[in-house]
Order: structure tokens, then sequence, then C-alpha cells
């Protein structure tokens, strides 16, 4: 996940029509910026599941820490990027973490990471300790083969999402983020959406198979959401939540005239 103020124009584009729709016109609006406002001064609970140390490029962090009422799950499988992810919110009331990955079943998987020497020997981007995968191709595709030596192999435990919010003790959602370098759609198949109903979930799309692309699209549009997307992540916007931004847009004009 890129931070949030590098959002590329066309997810800009394609999230006008909800605002225009309401009666705001705002041509450099951040999507997810938007779409979390929606929550300001109210309570929120969230799920992030990939959370990385829950500040580096995250779109959630500033927001998070701003709005005290807000609760969350953060799960993390990486186990040291789990302990910075705990720091970051040291302090913070009212967010839970989980260091395991949501996987289709129980159990333990290996998942590949990059060892944090990589930054500087190899010159890389601060977000480089952001793309642990499943999928060890998926590493050596983003750096090249230069990056083989600083792989490493973390054997994590595992639990399905539903076995994850149940532990937590959440009911229902407001926003789902997840960013698993290409595993998102083995994710997002177990949501249910008989049991929660996110007004928004975003996810990242780059690293799927264009069939899974498609697939995911295609089950967020069949239960009653739109989804708008950008180079790199898809944001599925629930319609049932649209007469609720009805009344937020115009809280928010009102707000502005003030």
């Amino acid at each position: 996940m890129r931070p949030s103020h590098l959002v590329p124009r066309s997810m800009r584009d394609a999230v006008r029509p909800s605002l225009e729709r309401y009666g705001i016109v705002e041509p450099n609006v951040d999507p997810v910026d938007w779409m979390l406002s929606r929550f300001e001064g109210r309570s929120c609970c969230f799920v992030q599941i990939g959370s990385n140390d829950g500040k580096n490029g995250d779109p959630l962090y500033n927001w998070v820490l701003r709005e005290r009422q807000w609760t969350g799950l953060l799960i993390e499988p990486i186990p040291y990027l789990f302990e910075r992810l705990k720091a970051n919110y040291a302090g913070r009331d009212g967010l839970k973490f989980l260091n395991v990955a949501i996987a289709e079943r129980r159990g333990r998987l290996i998942l590949w990471s990059i060892l944090p020497e990589a930054g500087p020997e190899l010159g890389l981007p601060f977000w480089f300790d952001q793309l642990s995968s499943f999928d060890r191709g998926n590493l050596t595709r983003h750096f090249g083969p230069e990056i083989a030596p600083y792989l490493i192999e973390v054997d994590v435990p595992c639990v399905t999402l539903e076995e994850a919010l149940d532990g937590a003790g959440i009911g229902n959602v407001d926003i789902v983020h997840v960013d698993a370098e290409g595993y998102d759609p083995l994710i997002l198949r177990q949501i249910d959406f008989k049991r929660i109903r996110p007004s928004f979930v975003l996810y990242e799309h780059k690293h799927m198979a264009p069939d899974a692309k498609d697939e995911c699209r295609q089950m967020f549009t069949s239960n009653g959401y739109v989804v708008k997307e950008d180079e790199v992540d898809s944001l599925a916007e629930s319609k049932a939540s649209w007469p609720t931004i009805r009344r937020w847009c115009h809280w928010a004009r009102e707000r502005a005239r003030a």
C-alpha cells in the first residue's frame, strides 16, 4: 500500500461521481481520506489485514491515532514488524493485535520476508519490508535476483478471517483494509456478507492475476458494492451506505460554511 497522498488521479476520478451525487465537487479529493473522514468524530470499527508496522505508507495510521473512539483489529504475521506495529500504537486504547496470517484454514504456512539489512545494503525504498508474501516470486519480481540472499522463510500461524473476528469479539465492521501482496483474493473470499457488511473495503489488486481481480470485483458488485480502481488498489463502497454518506455530506457542507 503506497502513501495516501500518492493516490493516482484515476481513483480520484472514479470517486468523483459519488461526491457529485451529493453536491460536493472536489477534483483533488483523496478517496481514501474521503472514506475515512466519513467516520470523523464517530465510532468506527476497522479490520486491517497485513498491517506491517502500522505506520509507513499506511492510510489509516494518522486517523486511528486522532480518532480515539475508533476500535480495530490489526493483523500482521511477521514477528519483527508486529512488534513495531504495537510500538507505533503504544498508548492507543481500543485496538487489538494478532500476530498471525489470515488463510483458508487454521494451521501454519511459510511466508517469505526480506531481512531488515537489505534496505541499506541494497538501497531499497523505505517500503521494502511491506512486501512479505506467500509467493517468493512476488519479491524477486519486484526487486530482482539480487534480493534472493536477503529472503527468509518465516513459519507463521494461520487462522481464518472468521476465527480472527470471533477471537477479537468483533461483530459488525465498518472498514476492511487488506494488503496481502497477492494473497488478497483468498482473504476477500472469506468475507461473510451475511455476518458483516463493511461500508468500505480497501484492497490491493496490483499483484492479482486478471481473473482473480475480476472475481473480486464481481464478488463485491454482486453483493451491492461499487468498486473504484487505480493501478494499485481497489475501493469497494457499499451502496447501503449512500444515505449515510448523504447525511455526512450535508454535515460537511454546513461545517464548511460555519
